[in-house]
């Protein structure tokens, strides 16, 4: 009975996961357009993740378009990230300049919207706060610009 091996029968893991919204843009990147006469639908951030999603479940498969595409996005993933990083510097820099008798908060909204996260996916999961920080910083740095 010593000799034994011990077996559990462990499920996978599942955490909670949430994502707080502060501007309309980040909302609407969230959720995307429908389509209307005229103008072509955006999935938004949320389709996106969906769609990941899927592509994840089809490389597991050994799907190759699953592959090609995956391996195109996780290319302009990382454009993407270069390009939001250069503009987070650009705006500390901004704020950099602001006059030290001048105390600036982060800029929060006061009901922002919290969402609940499914991802599967890495790379469905595209920092969206961190793009909504970035927004709110430059939108406080062209606030104290003005003043």
């Amino acid at each position: 009975m010593a000799n034994e091996p011990l077996q559990l029968n462990l499920g996978s893991l599942r955490s909670a996961m949430s994502l707080t919204l502060h501007t309309h843009h980040a909302s609407r990147i969230w959720h995307g357009r429908a389509p209307t006469e005229g103008r072509a639908g955006i999935i938004g951030l949320n389709g996106f993740i969906s769609a990941m999603n899927k592509m994840k479940r089809g490389a597991e498969q050994d799907d190759p378009y699953s592959d090609f595409w995956m391996l195109r996005i996780e290319d302009k993933l990382e454009q993407t990230k270069s390009t939001l990083q250069a503009l987070r510097e650009q705006v500390d820099q901004a704020l950099a300049g602001v006059p030290p008798a001048l105390s600036l908060g982060e800029n929060m909204n006061v009901q922002p919207v919290k969402l609940p996260l499914f991802v599967n996916a890495q790379l469905g999961f595209i920092d969206l706060a961190s793009i909504s920080r970035t927004a709110r910083s430059w939108k406080l740095q062209r606030y104290g610009e003005s003043r």
